[in-house]
This record gives C-alpha cells, sequence and structure tokens, in this order.
C-alpha cells in the first residue's frame, strides 16, 4: 500500500509539473514514444516506448485516444519484443488499464471530482456494452475452436470495449476530442499515402483478372482501404462543411483529407465502398449541408448531385470489374448468394449463441459450404453485417448490436441540428459514418476486422461523449 500511495503522489506533482509548465510536453513524449515503438532498431527502445506510453497516458488519460485512433491500421505492423510480437495498437489498448486504475483510486481517494473529469452516468449504451461483451464472453467458452476464438474475443470485442471505457471514464473537452480525430484521421492519411505511392510506384498492386489495377496500401485486400476510409471519409467531410465555428485551417485541412481519401477509395476499386457504401455516406452529409447552408438552392444542388452520382455509378458499370456484378450464375455475386445460404442455415443451426468468434471459417468449409460454392472455401466471415453476428454471437449478439446502433441514432439526430456547429458537424460525420458501416457491410465486412472493430467503438465513444441536451456543456469547451 505504501507504494500505491507514493505512486499517487509521485503521478499528482507530475501532472501538476506538466500542466503548469506546457499542455505540449506530454505530446512531445507521446510523439517521441510512438516513433520509438516504430523505429527503434533496439528492444530496448521498445520497452522504453511502451513505458514512457504508460507513463504519459497515467498521467493523462485523454492523450491515449489519439495514440489509438492513429494506431488502429496499423496493427497488420508489430513490433519483435522477446519471443512475441506487439503491435501499438495492442500495447496502448492495454495500457488503458493501469490509467484508468489510477485514475479511479485518484477519485476514491479524493472522494469528489477535484483535480479529474467527473465520470457520467450510467446510461443504457453502457448496459448494451457491458451485455455485448459478456455476451461474446458466453460465446467464446462455448466455442468448438477456442483458441482463435479467445483470440478474436480479446482483439475485436474487449480491447475496443476498453477504448469506449476509457472514453466514459474521463469527460472530454473539446480540443480532447478534436485531437482525438486528429488522431483518426491522421492514421487516414498512413493508408492513403501509403497507398497512393503503391500506385505511383508500382509496387504491391493487386491486379484482378479483368485486368483493373487495385492499391492495397497496409492492408492484404485492396477491400480493407475501401471499409476503413469509407467511415473516415464522411467524418473529414461533414467538419470541413458543417464545422463553421473550427478555425478556417482545419476546415481546408479536412476537405483536402476527404478528398485523399475519395482519390484513394477510388483507387482501391473496391465494390461495396463504392457502389454501397460512400454514396451512403456523402448522401448523409451532403443532405444535411444542404439542409443548414443552402437553404434555397440546396435540393437543387443535393438532386444534381444524385444525379452525378448515380451517372458515377452506372459508368462504373461499364467497367469489366463492376459488370459482372450482375451475373448470378458466376463471379462474386454467385459466391455471395451461396455464402449467404450457408450461413443462415448456420445461423438456423446455432440461433442462440452462434458458433463463437471465428469459428465462421471452420463451420463454412466443413459442414455448410454449398456445393456449387467449392472453389472458394476459406471464407472467414458471412460478408453481411446481419449474418456476422448472427452467426458468430446468436441472435442475442446481434439484438445487442442492433440496440447500440440504435442508441447512437437517438443521440446523434437531435445533435446534428443543434446550433453548435462542430458538434453539430462532428454528429452528422459520424451518422455519415454509420451509414457508411451498415451499407457497405451488407455485402462485406463490417465489425468483424481488428481496425473495423476499433473504430466502431470509438465512434460509439464519441456519440457518447456529445450531449444532446446541454448545449453549453463545459466538457466540449476549450481547455482553460
Amino acid at each position: 500500500m505504501l507504494w500505491l500511495t507514493g505512486w499517487l503522489a509521485f503521478s499528482d506533482y507530475a501532472d501538476t509539473f506538466l500542466r503548469r509548465h506546457a499542455d505540449w510536453l506530454p505530446l512531445v513524449l507521446t510523439a517521441t514514444s510512438t516513433a520509438l515503438f516504430f523505429f527503434s532498431p533496439w528492444t530496448l527502445g521498445v520497452v522504453l516506448a511502451v513505458a514512457m506510453l504508460a507513463f504519459v497516458f497515467i498521467l493523462r488519460p485523454t492523450l491515449a485516444l489519439p495514440v489509438i485512433a492513429c494506431s488502429i491500421p496499423l496493427y497488420l505492423l508489430p513490433r519483435p519484443l522477446w519471443e512475441r510480437a506487439i503491435t501499438l495498437l495492442e500495447v496502448a489498448s492495454l495500457l488503458t488499464l493501469p490509467a484508468l486504475a489510477v485514475l479511479w483510486l485518484k477519485r476514491w481517494r479524493a472522494h469528489q471530482c477535484k483535480s479529474t473529469p467527473c465520470p457520467r452516468q450510467w446510461n443504457w449504451l453502457d448496459s448494451w456494452v457491458l451485455a455485448f461483451v459478456l455476451w461474446g464472453v458466453l460465446a467464446t467458452v462455448q466455442a468448438q475452436y477456442r483458441n482463435v476464438a479467445v483470440t478474436e474475443f480479446r482483439i475485436m470485442i474487449l480491447e475496443p470495449a476498453l477504448l469506449y471505457l476509457l472514453i466514459r471514464s474521463v469527460k472530454l473537452t473539446r480540443q480532447d476530442l478534436l485531437f482525438t480525430l486528429d488522431g483518426l484521421l491522421a492514421g487516414g492519411i498512413v493508408v492513403a499515402v501509403v497507398g497512393l505511392w503503391q500506385y505511383v510506384s508500382g509496387n504491391d498492386l493487386i491486379v484482378t483478372l479483368e485486368g483493373a489495377v487495385r492499391i492495397r496500401s497496409v492492408y492484404g485486400s485492396p477491400n480493407n482501404v475501401g471499409l476503413y476510409l469509407g467511415r473516415l471519409l464522411p467524418i473529414a467531410l461533414a467538419l470541413s462543411l458543417l464545422g463553421k465555428d473550427l478555425p478556417s485551417w482545419r476546415r481546408w485541412g479536412y476537405a483536402l483529407l476527404a478528398g485523399l481519401f475519395l482519390l484513394t477509395i477510388g483507387l482501391s476499386l473496391s465494390r461495396g465502398a463504392i457502389l454501397l457504401g460512400v454514396p451512403a455516406a456523402l448522401l448523409v452529409v451532403l443532405g444535411y449541408w444542404q439542409a443548414k447552408r443552402l437553404r434555397r438552392w440546396g435540393g437543387w444542388l443535393l438532386g444534381g448531385g444524385a444525379f452525378l452520382t448515380g451517372v458515377a455509378i452506372w459508368l462504373a458499370m461499364q467497367l469489366p470489374r463492376f459488370a459482372g456484378l450482375f451475373n448470378r450464375a458466376t463471379g462474386p455475386t454467385f459466391f455471395r448468394l451461396n455464402l449467404w445460404q450457408s450461413a443462415l442455415q448456420m445461423f438456423s443451426d446455432h440461433w442462440l449463441v452462434g458458433v463463437g468468434p471465428d469459428n465462421f471459417l471452420y463451420y463454412y468449409r466443413g459442414w455448410y459450404i454449398q456445393p456449387a460454392a467449392w472453389q472458394d472455401p476459406n471464407l472467414s466471415h458471412a460478408h453481411n453485417w446481419l449474418l456476422d453476428f448472427a452467426t458468430r454471437l446468436g441472435l442475442p449478439g446481434l439484438l445487442l448490436f442492433i440496440a447500440i446502433v440504435v442508441w447512437m441514432l437517438m443521440r446523434l439526430l437531435p445533435i446534428a441540428h443543434k446550433p453548435q456547429a462542430w458538434q453539430a458537424a462532428l454528429a452528422v460525420g459520424l451518422l455519415g459514418a454509420l451509414a457508411n458501416m451498415l451499407t457497405h457491410g451488407l455485402v462485406d465486412a463490417s465489425f468483424w476486422f481488428v481496425d473495423l472493430a476499433f473504430v466502431f467503438f470509438l465512434l460509439v465513444g464519441l456519440a457518447s461523449s456529445l450531449s444532446p441536451t446541454q448545449p453549453n456543456d463545459p466538457a466540449l469547451t476549450e481547455n482553460p
């Protein structure tokens, strides 16, 4: 107990020192530790980076948010540490546990919130998230292939839920939210820049049977580029178009990022992103934009934009890669239809708790694959968000996910009409990201990839940090 008292006293002193001298010092420490993690040639450098991150997160838990947000798409770039490989995303997520422990101990010791932000009251969203995690535990325990189920539960349910817990445990200021968004979009910049460099240099490109050239960036598949950037595009676009109380340099920067993400998605040639996810996200963001800023001509402009989008989709359908989508006898549509039939049968047989996390592949190719689809047996998910949750976690797991999404919609829709421009812009961006997830997820992954799971819980946490009933919430103002 003596060491705990000493550590709390030291952390109080260090936090006071950092706040008194400069807000940039914790940022410098965070950036330095992140650079050490990725670029240090020695194991000692990686260990030092982890120790520095733990120190910074304990002193300033909110700084864990931009680090985690930025490192989300880098989960496929591990660093060796003794006999195993670790990723910055995993390290930063697990380091939230000691940060939260110290934060809660400070509050318990003080018996009131003085030097730390006040926790928010328990709400229905917290209940749904907790129930979702607990149901994931049950589905994991009953899974036939438990080793892979435990791994997927840890990296796609438990660790992302820790990110949500961190957001709910601290009260974010406007600066904290902007830092988190900056971290999220910075990760998107990495994905876009790597992908564009591949396209320009001609390295690591994917060439399809139709001869189409696709970028894959940091991922193994070009479709992951469309899935990930499709969630970031509406956020950047909404903050640019609707965040009128943000600095002009920020709005122009967000506009450039939206264009960069759109170009990168286009070069990925992801059919689900181009035909479903991106149009749905743009419809949400541009619809709110015309309603708020272009009252007279907005309808015409929105209609014209929808017409041009339809023309662009029609032109895309003339390309060999897209033209085969209507062929139900062969190609991707044929395999999707057979896959969905197999997934429905799998759900029918395991409707209560599902087959368990990451067990879909083994059940599909072992028992449920259709004879006509024998050429593609190695599918690890159902390529449809309804069937993905239903087969992995059963009907209760699917309903819990839907409950979380419905809660987000009920929270975000009123905020999207608030006069506080930057909060409304963020709400619209989150709605656009949800639209992208639910539409693109009808034909591809929606949640059960590491980056998509973390982004989802990050978006849920950001939605919970906005208040529809307190327009002057002191937590959403600049730091004093």
